[in-house]
């Protein structure tokens, strides 16, 4: 028992902090965040060595500002939301 380690919690992988860019919307680096969970070595499984989690836009937003540019209407009900500053897609897999 002595041999095994110790359970750890996830430590998060430093990433770029979000940010609006100049067309108000962040960018796809920005959406997601990183981390690398603990792995036993008696594991039967292969390790996911990183593990990848959403961060929506909404979240660094304290307050809705006013005058934010807006998408068109038939835009906006294809991209779920009518301004920009929210709008993040998901990766294809």
């Amino acid at each position: 028992m002595e041999n095994q380690k110790s359970a750890k919690a996830p430590v998060p992988v430093p990433s770029n902090a979000p940010y609006p860019t100049a067309h108000g919307s962040f960018p796809a680096s920005a959406q997601f965040r990183y981390y690398t969970p603990y792995y036993s070595p008696l594991d039967p499984c292969p390790p996911i060595r990183v593990r990848r989690y959403n961060t929506p836009p909404n979240l660094f937003v304290g307050f809705q500002p006013m005058n934010l540019p807006q998408f068109r209407p038939e835009e906006a009900l294809r991209r779920g939301t009518l301004w920009p500053i929210f709008y993040a897609p998901y990766p294809p897999r």
